[in-house]
């Protein structure tokens, strides 16, 4: 695998791309206008930026936040003789505080100025940013231990949801539990859910109480406004049903956990 190109090939604006793509792309293609402005990439790296609207795993699960494109955007800049593959190689990897933490494109630049532009000095510096990863996620991973004290009020599967984002997406703790709706908004919403299953006879597949989905959009984005006051569940056969709580409700009973948490 060579990560260190040959040559440097033509790059095209993000808006250049947009007349010719389906319309699929093209709404990846205005979510990175969004994030990025009208940017310009080579085809190669255009794949790649596209590929990851439909990719899974990685040690993170922050592939297409607005963060992230920006960080690996950053290194195509600051690195052009980078071949796809190794931009790849990063985004595999590539979370926000590690890379700012660790200063990783400096480390990178050293490297470089140690083994030469090779692929020998990339695979140290990879081999750099895995080490440092572990060391990060032990802390998020100690951290996240602190969230088993609301496991007896809110459950095993919210307090676990609650964990992946502290593990998964390196949000804080108190962030966390500032936002926090009320355990009986929770688990009421979880059995609508499973009801939904029961009626239709639809179990696998299900998609997440929306409660997670409202609770996650919240502590990411700080508000709800871009959601509707009626949230809804669309099922495959055509049906839909409301969720048992609005958009206001879910909002104030934040609100009442922080003044319970308080006394």
């Amino acid at each position: 695998m060579k990560f260190l190109k040959e040559e440097i090939k033509e790059e095209r604006s993000l808006s250049k791309y947009l007349e010719t793509a389906d319309e699929q792309k093209k709404r990846e293609l205005k979510y990175l206008i969004e994030v990025l402005g009208d940017v310009s990439l080579a085809e190669d790296m255009m794949d790649l930026f596209h590929s990851q609207f439909h990719c899974f795993g990685g040690k993170y699960s922050v592939r297409v936040k607005p963060d992230t494109i920006k960080g690996i955007y950053g290194y195509t800049r600051k690195f052009p003789e980078l071949t796809k593959s190794a931009i790849d190689e990063i985004w595999f990897r590539y979370i926000k505080d590690l890379h700012e933490e660790y200063d990783m494109p400096d480390i990178l630049d050293k490297y470089f100025e140690m083994f030469g532009k090779t692929d020998e000095g990339f695979e140290l510096f990879i081999d750099y940013v895995d080490k440092k990863a572990e060391e990060q996620q032990m802390r998020y991973k100690e951290e996240s231990q602190e969230l088993d004290e609301i496991k007896e009020e809110y459950g095993e599967r919210f307090t676990e949801h609650l964990k992946s984002l502290v593990i998964r997406e390196h949000f804080k703790v108190e962030d966390i539990k500032k936002y926090l709706p009320s355990a009986e908004l929770i688990k009421k919403d979880e059995q609508h859910i499973l009801d939904i299953s029961t009626k239709t006879r639809i179990f696998f597949g299900c998609c997440e109480p929306v409660s997670y989905t409202m609770f996650d959009i919240l502590l990411e984005d700080k508000t709800l406004d871009t959601y509707t006051e009626t949230p809804t569940y669309y099922i495959s056969t055509g049906r839909s049903e409301q969720a048992t709580f609005t958009k206001t409700e879910f909002l104030e009973s934040i609100k009442k956990q922080k003044v319970k948490t308080k006394k």
